[in-house]
C-alpha cells in the first residue's frame, strides 16, 4: 500500500504528499504539508471500505472534531478531518511527533520500575480525565470514551526541554469502528484490553477504559500480557474471552510470578482487581482517584503538580535531566514510529501468541474497537520546514520536588570591642 498515495500527489486538495510511513489493519499514514499554513502534518487515511457509508464519514469527522476539542496536551492533536472525494478515503491530519509507543519501550527494554509507571499512568489519567469529564457545547456533560486503551496506543514522546510527554492516541475513532455497521468482515482487531462489558455487549462507560488502565499497568510492570491464554502457544479466543468474562482474577503478585515475571509490591493486588472489576461501578471513580491509589500502592509520595513532570532521560539526555529513580532502561533515538492503534509486526513471542488471537470478524469489532489503521507520527514545529530528529526519547519516571529547607539563622554580631 506504499503507492495509495504517491509524493507529490495533491490530497484533499489542500495536502501535497511528501512520502508513505507505515500501514495498517485499517489505512495508511504519510507525511504531508497543509498549503495553506506549510505546515507538515501526519496525514492518516482510512481505506474506502473501512467506513463504507456516507452517514460512517460523517460520524468519523464528528468525532474527530469532538476530540479536538478537549483541551489536554495529552490526547494527540487531530488538525483536520475530511474525505477525499478523487480517492474515496477519509483522512485526519494530525500532528507530527517523534518518539515510540509503549509497547515498543516495552518490547525493547524489558518491565519498568514502578515509579516509571505511575508517572506514565499519571499523565495517561491526566488525558482521560479530561476526555471523560468532556462537556458539549450546550454545556451538557457528554464523556469521550476511548474504548481501545492499550500500550501501542500510548505514545511518549517529549517537550522541547526535553521533559517526557505521553500522547494518547486514537480518540473518537474506535467509537466510530465499533459503532459502524458496514465495516468489513476482514477486519481483525485483539480484545487483550477490552472490558467484560464490550465483550458481553454492555454499556460502556469511563470506568470501561479503568479497565484497561489496570491490564497496562501490569504489562508496563512485567512485560507480559495478564491473560494466561495470551501467554500460551496453544491460547485461543475462546478461552481468553472465558478468562475474561467468567473466570476468577487471580491476584496479579501471583500471575506475575506464574508468567516468570518480576515480584510486584503486595498492595498492587488490591488496585489491580479494582481496575478489573467486572461490575464497573465497583472500580475508581476516575481514572485520577486510580492512580492517586497506585501512589500509595506503590509507597510513593502523592505528587506534587499534576502536568509538567520532570522525567528521567534516557541516552543522550542523561546529562540534561536529574535522575529520580535508580531503575533506567535506555531508550535510544529512534524515527517516530507509533501509531494510532498501529499492529506492529510481531518481535517477541508474546506478540506471536497475541496475533494468533487477533481474530474477530465486524461483530467483535464493534465490541473490542482495534484501530489499527497504522498511523506512524512525527514531531514537528508549527515553524519548521525541516524534519528535527531529537537526540533521544526521555521515559517518564517519578522526579518529586524536595521540600525546602529552612536556613540557619545568621550568626550573632559580636559586641563591639571596649574603647582602650
Amino acid at each position: 500500500m506504499s503507492d495509495l498515495l504517491s509524493p507529490g500527489q495533491l490530497f484533499a486538495g489542500r495536502y501535497r504528499i511528501e512520502r508513505f510511513l507505515a500501514q495498517g489493519g485499517y489505512g495508511a499514514v504519510y507525511v504531508a504539508e497543509a498549503l495553506s499554513t506549510e505546515l507538515r502534518v501526519a496525514l492518516k487515511v482510512l481505506f474506502p471500505h473501512i467506513l463504507g457509508s456516507e452517514g460512517a464519514v460523517e460520524k468519523f469527522q464528528q468525532e474527530a472534531r469532538i476530540a479536538g476539542r478537549v483541551k489536554t496536551d495529552h490526547i494527540v492533536k487531530v488538525l483536520d478531518a475530511g474525505f477525499d472525494a478523487d480517492t474515496k478515503m477519509p483522512f485526519l491530519a494530525m500532528e507530527l511527533l517523534e518518539g515510540r509507543d509503549l509497547e515498543q519501550i516495552v518490547e525493547a527494554e524489558g518491565p519498568l520500575a514502578p515509579p516509571e509507571v505511575a508517572s506514565l499512568l499519571r499523565q495517561l489519567a491526566s488525558g482521560l480525565d479530561k476526555a471523560h469529564g468532556y462537556v458539549d457545547k450546550e454545556g451538557h456533560p457528554a464523556p469521550i470514551v476511548h474504548r481501545d486503551l492499550k500500550p501501542e496506543n500510548l505514545f511518549l514522546t517529549h517537550r522541547e526541554d526535553g521533559t517526557p510527554l505521553l500522547k494518547i492516541l486514537d480518540f473518537g475513532i474506535a467509537k466510530v469502528l465499533s459503532q459502524s455497521a458496514n465495516l468489513s468482515q476482514e477486519i481483525k482487531g485483539t480484545p487483550l484490553y477490552m472490558a467484560n462489558e464490550q465483550a458481553s455487549g454492555g454499556n460502556v462507560s469511563p470506568q470501561t477504559d479503568l479497565w484497561a488502565l489496570g491490564l497496562i499497568a501490569f504489562y508496563l510492570l512485567t512485560g507480559k500480557v495478564y491473560w494466561r491464554s495470551a501467554n500460551s502457544e496453544e491460547g485461543s479466543l475462546m478461552a481468553l474471552f472465558g478468562e475474561v468474562l467468567t473466570l476468577p482474577l487471580q491476584p496479579p503478585t501471583e500471575r506475575s510470578v506464574e508468567l516468570g515475571g518480576p515480584a510486584l509490591p503486595p498492595a498492587f493486588d488490591a488496585w489491580f482487581l479494582r481496575c478489573v472489576h467486572r461490575r464497573p461501578a465497583e472500580r475508581f471513580p476516575s481514572a485520577g482517584a486510580a492512580v492517586a491509589e497506585l501512589y500509595q500502592a506503590f509507597g510513593l509520595p502523592a505528587p506534587l503538580h499534576t502536568t509538567g513532570e520532570l522525567g528521567i532521560s534516557r541516552g543522550s539526555l542523561a546529562s540534561q535531566v536529574e535522575l529520580a529513580s535508580p531503575a533506567q532502561a535506555a531508550l535510544g533515538s529512534t524515527e517516530a514510529t507509533l501509531a494510532l492503534g498501529a499492529t506492529n509486526p510481531p518481535t517477541a513471542p508474546t506478540k506471536k501468541r497475541s496475533a494468533a488471537l487477533a481474530l474477530l470478524g465486524v461483530g467483535a469489532v464493534a465490541a473490542l474497537l482495534a484501530v489499527g489503521a497504522g498511523v506512524w507520527l512525527r514531531r514537528a514545529t508549527p515553524d519548521a520546514s525541516a524534519e528535527v530528529a531529537a537526540p533521544g526519547v526521555a521515559a517518564a519516571t517519578l522526579a518529586e520536588t524536595a521540600a525546602p529547607t529552612t536556613p540557619p539563622p545568621p550568626a550573632p554580631t559580636p559586641p563591639p570591642a571596649p574603647p582602650s
